[in-house]
């Protein structure tokens, strides 16, 4: 897109800057729009040692012109499930088809290295658009969606054409989108997570050996139901480094305080692995940046938006990690975004001197787009929740029992069958349900559906 007139641009607030609010500022850069993030942190780490896009994330970067091997990427070509005491394969589900299946690959990218590629993508003065300007300790403590109203912790007020929430699971404004308190709830689990150099990997002989011979490359899990805990590994960041996670139940400690995330020690991770096989115990000592981070549930949000404000990413619905749906989804929510404003109307674009207690022609067609915005995306933020949260499926957890009952009345609404209870969590149905979505055409057809001509921001 061509430079666009300053007078014809909206202004744009965004919470935070995450994977989500930097999706957002990519999408809503590319559109034409100027844009400033507001970070409450100093970017000093991101939480979360490694990240997983799916297929439907890959049209996302695609559509935006960013290439994942700038940030690392390592392409999976399946998944092995082995048994954690024996090490003896139980189940490969091969994914060397995901290209010609989906349009893309599962990509897996050290966290780090995907939020610097995204936040590149949305300063970069050498792409298209105004660069987006992030401001770093600037916490916003309030807004006000119907004047699109930003007030930060350091009490300067600000106002925004559109403000987006992105501020992630532990954001404050679900109750002034929603109308309604909707608190977190702790599930019970939580994730020990490190990164292993392969260096140290092909130090060690029986490592360099057990990984050298693995069947599918470069994805694996290690379950070990007994003691309700996976071992989750696959390499990153240009196939140098080896994430870990120790998918477990939280142990009474971990839950002290209320606190998310915390240093994890070699004796944490025996604590959860105790009946591993003793190659997994050899593995763990190597890690490095080793912290337990506790998982949070939330009920699904009646509406993603009002006034001139949405919210997405965590903060609209708090994913599980089992799909690698929780990122991803927060991309697609930015791309969406992106085109609901694109090629607005410049007859309309040009009204922002407004009386006071007036309605002005730009105020009603942001409010229109954001509520275009809930009515495209809810469904599938609530699809993608409810399944994070209950496929695989355990009869005897009353809370998957409860959410899987969500999860057929929603599929029944529209018509899609729901995987079988006993069905495998990387299984083809499942798959199909989540990769094969295209938020860009989807988005597309939504808005000529409404008879508004859509060009791809």
């Amino acid at each position: 897109m061509g430079s666009v007139p300053e007078d014809i641009k909206l202004a744009v607030g965004i919470i935070g800057a995450g994977i989500a609010g930097l999706g957002a500022a990519i999408a809503l850069r590319k559109a034409g729009h100027n844009v400033e993030l507001f970070e409450q942190s100093e970017f000093k780490y991101e939480i979360g040692a490694a990240i997983t896009l799916t297929p439907n994330g890959g049209h996302v970067l695609e559509h935006w012109g960013i290439d994942p091997a700038q940030a690392g990427a390592v392409r999976s070509s399946g998944y092995e499930l082995v048994s954690g005491d024996t090490l003896e394969t139980q189940m490969l589900v091969p994914l060397t088809d995901n290209v010609e299946r989906y349009g893309h690959p599962v990509l897996n990218f050290h966290r780090v290295d995907l939020h610097n590629l995204l936040r590149q993508a949305a300063t970069d003065p050498e792409r298209a658009g105004d660069p987006a300007r992030i401001n770093l300790g600037s916490k916003v403590i309030e807004i006000d969606c119907k004047k699109g109203q930003l007030v930060l912790e350091n009490g300067k007020n600000l106002t925004k054409d559109l403000v987006v929430v992105a501020d992630g699971i532990k954001t404050r404004c679900v109750p002034t989108i929603t109308g309604q308190d909707i608190p977190l709830i702790a599930t019970g689990r939580s994730a020990i997570r490190g990164l292993v150099p392969f260096s140290a990997i092909n130090a060690h002989p029986e490592l360099e050996a057990y990984y050298s011979k693995r069947p599918l490359k470069p994805c694996y899990w290690v379950p070990h139901d007994h003691h309700k805990t996976s071992v989750v590994t696959y390499p990153c960041g240009n196939h140098e480094i080896l994430n870990i996670a120790l998918l477990h139940s939280s142990m009474p400690n971990q839950m002290e305080g209320g606190t998310w995330t915390t240093p994890a020690s070699f004796e944490d991770c025996l604590a959860v692995t105790q009946g591993f096989h003793p190659l997994v115990h050899e593995l763990l000592k190597r890690s490095t940046d080793t912290k337990i981070h506790n998982f949070y549930s939330r009920g699904l949000l009646p509406v993603l938006a009002s006034g001139k404000a949405v919210i997405m990413g965590d903060a609209a619905g708090p994913h599980q990690p089992q799909h690698a749906q929780g990122g991803t989804v927060a991309l697609e929510c930015g791309a969406a975004l992106g085109q609901l404003f694109s090629e607005l109307p410049k007859s309309v674009l040009l009204t922002r001197d407004k009386v006071e207690g007036v309605a002005d022609p730009l105020s009603e067609l942001v409010c229109a787009r954001t509520g275009m915005f809930n009515e495209l995306m809810r469904y599938r933020i609530h699809l993608t929740q409810l399944m994070s949260y209950c496929i695989p499926f355990n009869p005897n957890d009353p809370y998957m029992v409860e959410t899987r009952k969500k999860l057929e009345a929603l599929m029944a609404e529209r018509g899609v069958p729901c995987p079988p209870k006993d069905y495998p969590p990387f299984g083809e149905a499942v798959r199909d349900i989540l990769y094969t979505h295209n938020v860009i055409s989807e988005t597309r057809n939504f808005l000529e559906s409404r008879g508004i001509n859509s060009t791809p921001a």
